[in-house]
């Protein structure tokens, strides 16, 4: 019966909704904060993260420093464009070590996404006039090159440029 109100009440795969009612504690940690935050989400980051770390630590979800809420948190930040998922891995981490809320650790170590059209927009033609030769590659049909003018910005911004930003702005710039 969990199985199938995962799948229907919260869009989730049968195959993600079996994972998670397959243990009552994971299903008390999944069904206590699924309203704060994209479930399809959620479920992912517990079952592959979490799982993860618990595995790894070989820890159960009950000796997990990381409570539902903390989690869910976390991904309302990565739906918001606060955090990139990038970022969100290290917010994870830090989190599973410290029991540290999100919030905190993102203030904490500075971990906040570049969201400023204009700060990107300059490190984008920043790039472009550095590469001369691959935009007119691009421009020629060279359409991979994308992906290289994207590492590029992300490398300058130490990835914490808004990769759908980023994209967009860069798409702009080179038509």
């Amino acid at each position: 019966a969990k199985i199938a109100r995962y799948v229907a009440e919260y869009s989730l795969s049968d195959y993600d909704a079996e994972v998670l009612a397959a243990d009552e504690m994971v299903a008390y940690y999944f069904e206590s904060a699924v309203n704060f935050c994209n479930p399809k989400i959620f479920a992912n980051w517990i079952i592959s993260e979490l799982f993860g770390q618990l595995n790894k630590n070989s820890i159960t979800i009950n000796e997990c420093k990381i409570t539902p809420q903390m989690l869910a948190t976390m991904v309302k930040l990565i739906e918001d464009e606060v955090i990139s998922g990038k970022i969100a891995k290290i917010v994870f981490e830090t989190m599973f070590e410290t029991g540290e809320q999100p919030q905190q650790i993102i203030n904490n170590k500075n971990l906040v996404q570049l969201s400023d059209k204009d700060v990107i927009a300059a490190i984008i033609d920043e790039i472009l006039s550095e590469n001369p030769e691959s935009v007119s590659a691009y421009k020629a049909g060279k359409d991979k090159l994308f992906g290289f003018f994207v590492g590029a910005v992300m490398k300058k911004t130490n990835g914490m440029a808004n990769p759908n930003l980023v994209n967009s702005l860069l798409k702009e710039k080179l038509q």
